[in-house]
Order: structure tokens, then C-alpha cells, then sequence
């Protein structure tokens, strides 16, 4: 997890610098071609903490996937690919369908599907 908190930064900071050198020329364009104006302003600096946070979020999410890469490659876990996520949205999945099943089997039983 160390080893993942570690190369999430640099990945962070190289990504950060990548999106910097072609964000903020874009920027300065935009704001001496007609000027951006307060709501401009605002606008493009949200759009600039959305796209920077995402590349955070996915900059460190090395720190759950290396240690779960690395147990797979030495096939140390069982059920190799699918993490917590995946495994509750599938149980979720099932249990709607045996849900819709059961309302679809009364609407049989009662002789239409009116209600």
C-alpha cells in the first residue's frame, strides 16, 4: 500500500503538470480573445477542480490496486478480478430481478397486470 501511496503521487504530479502546460495556455486564450468575465471565471476554474480532482482520484486508487495486482499475480486470493464493488453490485443486480420475478409471478397469480 506504501508502494502505491508513493507512485500515486508521482502519477498525480505528472499528470497534474500535463494537464497544467495545456490548461492554463488555453486559459490565458480564452481570456484575452473576448475576456472571460466573473462567471467565465468561475466556470473554467470549476471545470479546472473537476478534472483535477478526478485525475487525483484516479492518480490514488494505485493504493488499493497495486496490492490487490500484486496478490492476484501470486494467486494469493480467490475470486482474482472482482473486488468488493463489483461483488455488491452483483448481489444488488439479483436481488432486483428475484424481486421483479416475484411481482411479475403475482401479477400471473391475479389474473392480469393491471395493478
Amino acid at each position: 500500500m506504501l508502494l502505491g501511496l508513493i507512485l500515486g503521487y508521482f502519477v498525480f504530479l505528472a499528470g497534474i503538470e500535463l494537464f497544467n502546460q495545456v490548461w492554463l495556455p488555453q486559459m490565458r486564450d480564452a481570456g484575452a480573445s473576448g475576456g472571460l468575465g466573473p462567471v467565465g471565471f468561475l466556470a473554467m476554474l470549476a471545470l479546472y477542480v473537476i478534472v483535477a480532482y478526478g485525475l487525483m482520484n484516479a492518480a490514488f486508487k494505485l493504493i488499493d490496486l497495486l496490492p490487490s495486482a500484486v496478490l492476484d499475480w501470486i494467486g494469493g486470493r480467490a475470486g482474482a478480478g472482482e473486488d468488493g464493488g463489483e461483488r455488491a453490485g452483483g448481489t444488488a443486480v439479483a436481488g432486483f430481478s428475484r424481486l421483479s420475478a416475484v411481482r411479475v409471478g403475482a401479477r400471473s397469480r391475479r389474473g392480469g397486470a393491471g395493478s
